[in-house]
């Protein structure tokens, strides 16, 4: 995986969103989710659909590390214009998927290596995805979900990012 000087300025974008994030009130909490239902619904089904697995306290970092996703793209015109579906997440999660179960078949560490870093190298969000792969590393209540579920939840949101980086780059 290549690190860019573009990434090292992403990181900062990134640091000042999540805290942005860390901090939101009732308020602004309204404006993000009326914006998502506005123009990215199925994001909110997602979110709305995470409720009935997690604690409160889970379920309320997930959505935060889901609004830092959606604050990294908001401004994007296609992100408002062109919505996220079902089939679009279920065939970037079907890939991912694929990838982690070859992985598992790998013993080799330097082809781990080589396999993980092209499969993020196409990635022009991996400072995005960086910042919230450290958030579950350093979260005290997204630490204690168990490591198969935050493995799911964190392959879910690299999908949605994909999907969103796809839909970004889409020539109108």
């Amino acid at each position: 995986m290549n690190i860019l000087e573009h990434d090292k300025i992403e990181a900062i974008r990134i640091s000042e969103i999540i805290k942005k994030i860390d901090t939101i009130d009732n308020d602004y909490f309204n404006v993000i989710t009326d914006e998502m239902n506005q123009y990215q619904p199925f994001l909110l089904s997602i979110l709305l659909g995470y409720r009935f697995d997690f604690k409160p306290e889970e379920h309320g970092e997930i959505i935060k590390t889901v609004f830092i996703i959606w604050e990294y793209f908001r401004e994007n015109k296609n992100i408002r214009n062109k919505k996220l579906t079902e089939q679009h997440l279920e065939r970037i999660l079907k890939r991912n998927l694929g990838m982690l179960k070859y992985l598992e078949g790998e013993s080799d560490p330097a082809e781990l290596l080589n396999i993980t870093g092209s499969d993020l190298d196409h990635l022009k969000s991996k400072t995005l995805l960086s910042g919230i792969f450290y958030r579950f590393d350093t979260q005290p209540i997204l630490m204690k979900i168990d490591s198969g579920t935050r493995g799911t939840i964190l392959i879910g949101m690299k999908s949605i990012i994909e999907c969103f980086e796809e839909i970004g780059n889409e020539k109108r």
